[in-house]
């Protein structure tokens, strides 16, 4: 009787990661967080958690087209993915991809 249980309740965790992995968070008005959707955020990951690696092109893509400023209101606090952000190496971001020459929040 337990194995069924047990399968049924990996089952479940596993869907439940599948759809977490398809949610978008939003900003309440069904916009992706600051311009980026979660795809794009994650694709960021590797270039601002330490130790961090040179962000990949789709990073770039992502933050060519992000709302910078609002980004801004996630250093230093918790943000929508989880994720052990370093808030240095997410300020060099932009100006690594070459969107902007500097940028400050």
């Amino acid at each position: 009787m337990e194995a069924p249980v047990m399968k049924l309740s990996i089952l479940a965790m596993v869907v439940l990661v599948i759809a977490a992995m398809e949610f978008e968070p939003t900003n309440g008005f069904g916009e992706p967080i600051c311009g980026m959707s979660v795809s794009e955020l994650l694709a960021c990951e590797p270039a601002v958690v330490k130790p961090p690696s040179k962000p990949s092109p789709s990073c770039c893509r992502a933050i060519q087209k992000a709302n910078l400023p609002c980004l801004c209101k996630f250093k230093g606090a918790d943000n929508p993915l989880g994720i052990p952000i370093d808030p240095a190496l997410a300020m060099q971001l932009p100006t690594t991809c070459g969107v902007v020459p500097s940028f400050t929040c």
